[in-house]
């Protein structure tokens, strides 16, 4: 080969990689970079929606992201019905995502302390007391999968709201069942 051949060639593929170069480095750039709302000047939050679910005579709200998976309705004595929702799955890690499981049922003429639900939480080392008076109490229990439940006397009525779901959602869930709690309409 003569030198003028080889450094054609030479200029050519320094043509081609600056070519490249030009194009990758003028191009969109991809970057996670997760900025948190408040650190953006201008920016507003915006909370998350939430969506009433009327059982006829009782109404919630409950976070838009859960649906329903099952629901069984009773004969009214002693449950009206039940509703198991959750949260859809992404991914694997996520295989245990959040639910929330709802009862509604007629309240034992004991009260509240006497319901199955909350006598088992009762007796179960694993759970501890929250809060407990005659017309609400809340039990959790912090393990693998974190449990809050809230068992909600209305008349001769009751509901039992229970979210699960995995520890490190243990804020996050605490705060739905508050805010599920508050948004408690009886009919």
């Amino acid at each position: 080969m003569n030198k003028r051949r080889i450094f054609a060639l030479s200029v050519a593929s320094l043509g081609v990689l600056f070519g490249l170069f030009y194009t990758w480095s003028t191009g969109p750039s991809v970057a996670n970079i997760k900025v948190k709302s408040k650190d953006v000047k201008g920016a507003t939050v915006t909370a998350p929606s939430n969506k009433v679910v009327d059982y006829g005579f009782m109404s919630i709200k409950i976070p838009d992201r859960y649906v329903s998976k099952t629901k069984t309705e009773g004969s009214g004595n002693p449950l009206h019905l039940q509703q198991l929702f959750t949260v859809p799955v992404k991914d694997l890690q996520s295989i245990f995502g959040n639910q929330l499981a709802v009862t509604i049922g007629v309240a034992p003429i004991a009260g509240i302390a006497d319901l199955s639900d909350v006598r088992l939480r009762s007796r179960d080392i694993g759970y501890k007391l929250v809060q407990s008076d005659d017309q609400l109490v809340i039990y959790e229990k912090s393990s693998t999968i974190y449990e809050i439940g809230a068992f909600i006397k209305n008349g001769s009525n009751y509901t039992s709201l229970v979210f699960s779901g995995p520890q490190s959602n243990q804020t996050n869930l605490k705060k739905e069942l508050n805010d599920c709690i508050a948004s408690v309409l009886w009919h």
